[in-house]
């Protein structure tokens, strides 16, 4: 038989430490506790900054279609707590890799308007008097599955000191259309 919880399972964000007597693991965080909290949390490597982990995920408001989530730490209860931070109108399939900062994002989408992928930029506005602020996301480009390539790898996103992000695709990028490396400039 299986064991039941009184909160649904839908993914933990855990740390592995070495010991003497093999490693130690430790939950950081449950996900699915509300029906806004993120869920499913993707098979990625979160990005963590400073005392901060960030991550993409299902779940969310906006019909579940995904999240842009980050766990809070505090140092007086020694815990994590989550943000939704941000939540897609289609599912996050991608990898997050920091800006400048940690108010920019960029990643890539296995999906967009012409179904073949995207790179996408989420970017923080601290609200004043005149701005609402929040998160927006911006499509910085549409794949086309032709000479560009398409449905980006979502585990292979990397950013180089100058700032530019490079990937591969599955589709397109010659007379294979088996797939390409890109490099963008934001």
């Amino acid at each position: 038989s299986f064991p039941t919880h009184a909160l649904p399972i839908c993914g933990i964000v855990y740390e592995l430490q070495p010991g003497t007597k093999g490693w130690t693991e430790t939950v950081l965080y449950n996900f699915g506790a509300t029906a806004t909290d993120a869920a499913s949390p993707l098979q990625m490597t979160p990005v963590i900054v400073g005392n901060n982990i960030y991550g993409t995920a299902g779940g969310g408001t906006d019909n579940g279609s995904g999240t842009f989530w980050e766990l809070v730490y505090s140092a007086s209860t020694e815990n994590y707590s989550e943000q939704v931070l941000y939540s897609f109108a289609g599912g996050p399939e991608w990898q997050l890799v920091e800006g400048k900062n940690a108010n920019t994002w960029y990643g890539a989408a296995a999906s967009g308007d012409y179904t073949v992928g995207s790179l996408v930029e989420l970017t923080y506005v601290k609200p004043t008097k005149k701005v609402t602020g929040g998160w927006t996301e911006t499509t910085l480009y549409q794949f086309t599955a032709g000479s560009d390539g398409g449905i980006p790898n979502y585990n292979e996103l990397i950013k180089d000191k100058s700032g530019n992000l490079y990937g591969m695709n599955n589709l397109g990028g010659g007379d294979q259309f088996i797939g390409n490396v890109f490099e963008f400039q934001p």
